[in-house]
């Protein structure tokens, strides 16, 4: 992975987290972890990235588990360093492998047209909205919808929301994160009786439009399973792809 791109995801989850509280992060040589408040593994994680030390790795991953909350380590696929540590903390696949992607942004359009959707920014006055959409979309409990849809953040200069509607009803949602002349494209989401429409890539689509306008240059994304078809369709490319690893079910 491009150490430029590295830094402006390291950077996105500074500003991302960055707005809760009891937070904690810390960075070394190709690898940073950041740990929320949240009982949700993948919110408390190592980021691992190139050639990161063995040791490292072991060391963050010690520091997030003494925070009490389940965590996780997160590695790109070509990385026997980090395999090892993998294997030396005893963690078992977790769940699924997490594309990265990104664009160039140009100001082209590539998205099919999808008239019947209005997308817009919106600000906490319309979290519950936001988050009913991610929530829905994403199979997840609204409780932790809502860590991703927090009002702070959704107020924060650099952290435009947005959602798409249909006839003035939510449908899909998403999330940037501007780092830099880098836009981080999160939390795409499309409620399931509306999918196949081509409205997520709208609105990722729109995300880096806006952006573009802005003076960003380059937008990067995690693509879940629904995504990775979708957003080469809008340009991007894949340049890595992220393994999840967490501790074994305790056996009773």
């Amino acid at each position: 992975m491009s150490t430029d791109i590295f830094e402006n995801f390291y950077d996105a989850m500074r500003v991302w987290f960055g707005v809760l509280d009891d937070t904690w992060e810390e960075h070394r040589p190709n690898a940073f972890a950041f740990s929320t408040a949240t009982k949700i593994d993948f919110l408390n994680t190592v980021f691992v990235t190139g050639d990161a030390a063995t040791q490292d790795v072991k060391d963050l991953f010690a520091k997030l588990r003494a925070r009490g909350l389940p965590c996780s380590v997160t590695i790109p696929a070509g990385s026997d360093l980090a395999r090892e540590a993998i294997n030396e903390l005893g963690l078992v696949v977790g769940e699924f492998p997490m594309p990265f992607m990104t664009l160039p942004l140009t100001g082209q359009v590539h998205a099919k047209p999808t008239p019947s959707l209005t997308i817009r920014q919106v600000d906490a006055s319309e979290s519950v909205e936001w988050c009913n959409v991610l929530a829905n979309g994403f199979a997840m409990p609204y409780a932790i919808a809502e860590v991703f849809g927090d009002p702070r953040m959704m107020n924060h200069p650099e952290m435009p929301f947005y959602l798409g509607e249909v006839n003035g009803t939510p449908v899909a949602c998403g999330q940037g994160v501007r780092v830099g002349s880098a836009m981080g494209v999160f939390c795409i989401a499309t409620v399931p009786e509306a999918r196949g429409n081509g409205f997520a890539a709208a609105l990722t689509e729109q995300i880096g439009l806006d952006a573009y306008a802005n003076g960003a240059t380059t937008a990067f994304l995690q693509a879940s399973p629904m995504g990775t078809f979708v957003y080469p369709t809008i340009g991007y490319s894949q340049i890595d792809e992220w393994h999840f690893y967490v501790a074994p079910p305790a056996v009773n």
